[in-house]
């Protein structure tokens, strides 16, 4: 007897609609679940791109802020200074 087959002892071909029903409906949940996951990791990747992004280009501001600084002090120091060097 293969486990396709009714044995007749016992109630377990009477329930495998509803077994079949069940294991589907959870198979589905299980699906949705995953999908929500996954998209929800792609929403954390695209931010943190997004925030590495931002952070690069605050620091290539802040590298060319201080560049400019850096210059006027200079600019500054040869106009204070009395042997005009």
């Amino acid at each position: 007897m293969s486990l396709e087959e009714d044995c007749g002892m016992c109630e377990c071909g009477e329930h495998s609609g509803i077994n079949e029903a069940l294991f589907s409906s959870e198979v589905e949940a299980l699906e949705t679940h995953r999908q929500y996951h996954e998209s929800l990791l792609i929403e954390a990747k695209v931010e943190s791109s997004t925030s590495e992004a931002a952070e690069n280009a605050v620091t290539s501001r802040m590298q060319e802020i201080q560049s400019k600084l850096e210059r006027s002090r200079k600019k500054k120091k040869k106009k204070n200074c009395c042997c005009r060097c």
